[in-house]
């Protein structure tokens, strides 16, 4: 009976080092991807630990449309036989207060992310509305958020994915990673 005992003593002891090395694993990790995603001009603490919780760090996603599909700001178009013109809007099947956060985060991406605001002023002068313009920025958001969290290796500039990620956009290559210019 005390050797079970002791042998109940010694798992419990165990378990409770594994479950505290675990947790300064998870902070350690949470920190540098709130870090990364707060990088992005627009995207705040809010915004960030909301994305990394709702997403498990982007890590049940393969790229960046699956992670906007989730969220429910894709486009949709609904066609079918003769009805081919009704217009689309985005599918509303993610998480409303991560849309509604993604969408304030975009007004405040317009002032200070230079891609975001191009985007915009791009899709303002093509004659789409103002919310459907405000709807593409918080989608580039996303995908900016993405690519920032696949970052593995940075040097002057450049960020480096690895080439199973498949983001880069037309960037060089630079020995075994792919590189674009931020």
């Amino acid at each position: 009976m005390k050797a079970l005992d002791k042998t109940i003593s010694f798992l419990a002891s165990q378990i409770e080092s594994l479950e505290s090395e675990l947790a300064d694993l998870a902070s350690s990790e949470f920190d540098r991807q709130v870090k990364l995603l707060t990088s992005i001009k627009g995207i705040g603490i809010t915004l960030a630990t909301a994305l990394i919780v709702a997403t498990g760090g982007f890590s049940y996603f393969n790229n960046a449309k699956q992670v906007s599909r989730f969220i429910g700001i894709c486009p949709t178009y609904q066609q079918s036989g003769t009805s081919v013109h009704i217009k689309g809007g985005i599918n509303r099947n993610g998480d409303a207060s991560l849309r509604s956060l993604l969408y304030v985060a975009s007004w405040s991406a317009l002032r200070g992310n230079t891609t975001c605001k191009e985007c915009y002023t791009r899709l303002k002068a093509n004659g789409k509305p103002s919310k459907v313009a405000l709807i593409a920025v918080a989608n580039k958001l996303v995908r900016q958020a993405f690519c920032r969290n696949q970052v593995r290796f940075s040097l002057c500039g450049w960020i480096c994915f690895y080439p199973s990620n498949k983001i880069a956009y037309g960037g060089i290559f630079c020995s075994h990673f792919t590189c674009i210019l931020i």
